[in-house]
């Protein structure tokens, strides 16, 4: 009995996939997310499984509409503002079979409603109710603060993804058409509340003189600093039709607008759970066509789409900026304008390209001069060898790409404060960044050579060597830092041994201090990405380097990953250099 195979989509395809993808059809797209040159176009689909969607707020306010107007005598306001939604949603024929005495959950086609309202939000929340405020619908019924900026609320693996790629400092801009405080929330959560990554923009006073590695515009308001101080940003939050057609020329959004502008045209558009639905939206690609028109074909692609299908308003979007080469060339541009995958395989897939990319280039600087460019591109495939079984590790599930993406960034934050020292961030959890800035400015970086990071995407090259060619196996470390970065099991040696990547002498030191690393272990092998220097050991009898031939080892084998770099003469013989030091 055969096996259904299920049809690959953008909902269900895994991590692994995903990554193939910006490997091949669209590794123009990866190159340029990790040079920096995309901006990110939020929407609610990367929120979608942590607030309120359109289809929540949909039913809610009907709900609230149909519950009072049944209350209601005669012909009031709430009847009419009713009747109006539902005039949205529904046919004359269709209207006049809905008993609105009854609750809505008792209509037979409530689903349909909901769903065709969801096209018209904005047109549903722009309903007047006589005696209340414009905005009723959305601060009191939808209740902004409430459901948005609720504290118990907690980042999804999108928004945890988006603040790696923030510290990694590979999105400079990001337009969000969010209410909610997620992305933000994720940033402080792997930073220890550090909040000068990223600077949020909402009101034009928010935006002169806004540091951060990340500008993120909250172009359509932010219900967080709305719950903060209502009086300055109640009016920022826009959802309603009015708003949406009036914001283009509305004063207190002319900067703002001005800054969406020209993002749109200084930097190449990648788009994640955002329809473009919104008239304001295509407004300020419009403007920016007209201050620089992107020509077709353009390495990399100018605009790009999360999704299986373009949808009817990016369809436009793209009609509008390629012009007449849309007419002529338009299969293939809208191809290469889909990736086809939602948030979370996306940026879940697009942090493994970023990382891994980060340690290609760190390999092709480390200073190894008997190393030629193809041998130091066969340690690059190693270490994206390591990457692919990191990313095979993702489940299908939304729950399982949620603790993929924990898992991954705690051993990253992890490792990395090990390999530096940083006793802080060990003991809180925070992400430090592989890298502050994209590839293409990493050679400028005056202390690389001295960072130690040339040389652990090196290591990680060469273990990545070792599992496809020595049959080496690899496990997380699990418990304490005192497990160590990871362990190595191998066909020769198969107990697992501990591995210790570090910065530096000083770093073996405090660890070692700090009863994370004990010498004595003779299943602990330590990896020291700087120049051998002599090193008092607590444990005299420990080796630096492999044992004697004839000697069995009397403790944790420690040596100079970075001598073995520098005097490697290609791949293999970095690999045997390794093995022989490590005793493996």
């Amino acid at each position: 009995m055969s096996s259904v195979v299920k049809k690959k989509t953008a909902a269900n395809i895994s991590v692994l996939d995903t990554l193939k993808l910006l490997d091949d059809e669209f590794h123009e797209v990866a190159e340029g997310v990790a040079k920096g040159e995309y901006a990110l176009w939020l929407g609610s689909g990367i929120s979608r499984e942590r607030v309120a969607d359109l289809r929540v707020v949909a039913r809610r306010v009907l709900d609230y509409l149909s519950e009072e107007a049944r209350a209601e005598a005669g012909d009031g306001p709430f009847k009419r503002a009713l009747s109006k939604a539902l005039d949205y949603a529904l046919t004359a024929a269709e209207k006049a079979g809905i008993d609105q005495t009854v609750e809505p959950a008792q209509w037979a086609n409530i689903d349909t409603i909901i769903d065709r309202l969801m096209g018209k939000y904005a047109l549903l929340l722009d309903l007047r109710i006589a005696g209340k405020p414009s905005d009723h619908l959305v601060w009191d019924i939808v209740d902004v603060r409430s459901t948005y900026a609720n504290d118990n609320l907690e980042p999804d693996c999108e928004h945890v993804a988006i603040a790696v790629l923030a510290l990694e400092g590979v999105i400079p801009k990001v337009a969000s058409a969010n209410w909610d405080g997620l992305v933000e929330k994720a940033v402080a959560s792997i930073t220890h509340g550090n909040q000068d990554i990223v600077a949020i923009m909402v009101r034009a006073d928010d935006i002169p003189g806004a540091n951060g590695r990340t500008h993120l515009h909250k172009f359509h308001g932010c219900a967080v600093r709305a719950r903060q101080n209502e009086g300055l940003y109640r009016e920022y939050i826009v959802g309603r039709d009015q708003q949406i057609t009036d914001w283009p020329n509305d004063p207190k959004f002319a900067l703002m607008k001005n800054q969406l502008e020209g993002m749109s045209v200084t930097y190449r558009t990648l788009m994640i759970g955002l329809s473009a639905q919104d008239s304001n939206i295509k407004d300020i690609f419009s403007a920016g066509r007209a201050m620089l028109r992107r020509a077709w074909p353009a390495h990399p692609p100018a605009y790009v789409f999360a999704g299986d299908e373009l949808g009817a308003e990016q369809g436009t979007m793209i009609k509008s900026v390629y012009q007449d080469d849309y007419d002529n060339h338009q299969e293939e541009i809208e191809k290469g304008a889909k990736i086809p995958a939602y948030g979370k395989p996306l940026l879940s897939a697009l942090v493994l390209s970023v990382l891994g990319r980060k340690f290609a280039t760190f390999i092709g600087l480390a200073n190894a001069p008997l190393l030629a460019a193809p041998e130091r591109k066969t340690i690059a495939d190693g270490a994206m060898g390591i990457r692919d079984l990191i990313a095979a590790l993702a489940g299908d599930s939304s729950d399982d790409k949620r603790k993929f993406i924990s898992g991954l960034v705690a051993g990253i934050a992890r490792n990395l404060a090990m390999f530096r020292g940083d006793n802080n961030a060990l003991v809180n959890g925070v992400y430090g960044p592989v890298g502050t800035v994209p590839i293409g400015q990493i050679a400028n970086d005056p202390n690389l050579q001295n960072s130690g990071m040339p040389e652990l995407a090196t290591f990680v090259g060469a273990v990545g060597l070792g599992t496809a060619v020595e049959g080496w196996t690899l496990s997380q470390s699990v418990g304490g830092p005192d497990a160590g970065s990871f362990s190595i099991s191998t066909p020769a040696s198969v107990t697992p041994q501990k591995v210790f990547v570090v910065s530096n002498n000083e770093t073996v030191s405090k660890l070692v201090g700090d009863g994370i690393l004990d010498e004595s272990d003779t299943n602990t092998i330590v990896a020291i990405c700087s120049a051998p220097v002599a090193r008092r050991q607590t444990n005299p009898s420990a080796t630096y380097g492999r044992a004697g031939k004839d000697d069995a080892p009397s403790g944790c084998r420690e040596f100079s990953f970075k001598s073995l770099v520098e005097n490697a003469t290609g791949a293999d013989h970095l690999l045997s250099r390794l093995k022989e030091e490590a005793t493996l």
